[in-house]
């Protein structure tokens, strides 16, 4: 709460320093006052708030994280009237006003992802867009037409091409790694997305037609019980439905872009598949193929 709002509720000048002094108030900031001393990260985005004023706007990845497609973050960025105070750690204070709505006052999913992807690399943005989309949050037409709105983003021409893979299927950074690194670069048959090809199971790529299955491991959900179930799954494929199932992690898609295109097209050839994959830069410069 502020000092402000403390006075028009009709608390005198003198009851604020009072309480204060007995510990049932602290300040943590100029003018913004809290019941505890060290306040959680929601009262800290409000406090920032309060601080920048009745036209303040949460946005930036504490926008993202409380329309819950990011995680909590440290810093809290805040649009602000130019008559803002300084920035202080938590807060970041940004000019000019932006648009607002909701409890708290922040920015649309939409602006919230764009914000992210202007800070972020490749990856970062590959990930926001993932998760804005796969979570059925937003879609790929609103954020195009937003990103067209605001010809000065960064990495604008980026973040127009990542959402097209996106919106193709690929669920994570890695997921467009592969897309990007190995598949296209080395002119591989276009792959199935998120294919299943038996009851209960999705598969990351799937070359159905030459029998061959890629699953791409992240960092998160495939250790502890994923294992048994990635072993159930691509066991059950080799008996069951003669697939090939190779599996990369992310330091094979990332560092070894041009092994892994070998690989994969070797499947493919020793499969029925004709063609030769083509020499990407890298392989070029490396002669990996």
């Amino acid at each position: 709460m502020s000092c402000r709002q403390v006075l028009d509720l009709g608390c005198s000048n003198s009851l604020i320093p009072r309480f204060v002094r007995d510990g049932h108030w602290h300040r943590i900031a100029s003018g913004i006052l809290s019941t505890t001393s060290s306040p959680n990260w929601r009262g800290l985005v409000w406090a920032g708030l309060l601080l920048g004023g009745s036209s303040a706007v949460v946005g930036g990845a504490a926008a993202a994280h409380l329309h819950g497609i990011a995680p909590q973050p440290g810093r809290i960025d805040i649009w602000a009237p130019a008559n803002s105070p300084r920035s202080r750690d938590p807060w970041l204070f940004h000019r000019p006003c932006r648009a607002g709505h909701g409890e708290p006052a922040k920015v649309s999913l939409e602006q919230a992802v764009l914000d992210l992807c202007a800070e972020g690399d490749a990856d970062d943005i590959a990930a926001t867009l993932a998760s804005a989309l796969n979570k059925r949050r937003s879609t790929a037409a609103r954020l195009r037409l937003l990103v067209n709105s605001q010809p000065k983003l960064r990495h604008r021409a980026l973040i127009l091409s990542m959402l097209e893979d996106v919106r193709a299927g690929a669920e994570s950074a890695l997921e467009v790694r592969y897309l990007r690194s190995v598949e296209r670069a080395h002119g591989l048959p276009v792959g199935q997305r998120q294919v299943s090809v038996s009851s209960h199971t999705r598969t990351d790529v799937g070359y159905l037609e030459h029998m061959v299955l890629v699953e791409l491991d992240g960092r998160l959900g495939h250790d502890g019980a994923g294992v048994w179930r990635d072993w159930q799954r691509d066991n059950h494929h080799a008996v069951n439905g003669h697939f090939t199932t190779l599996r990369y992690g992310w330091h094979d898609v990332v560092q070894r872009p041009c092994a892994v295109a070998s690989q994969v097209a070797e499947a493919l050839a020793h499969n029925g598949w004709n063609g030769l994959p083509l020499r990407c830069k890298d392989c070029r410069s490396a002669h990996s193929l």
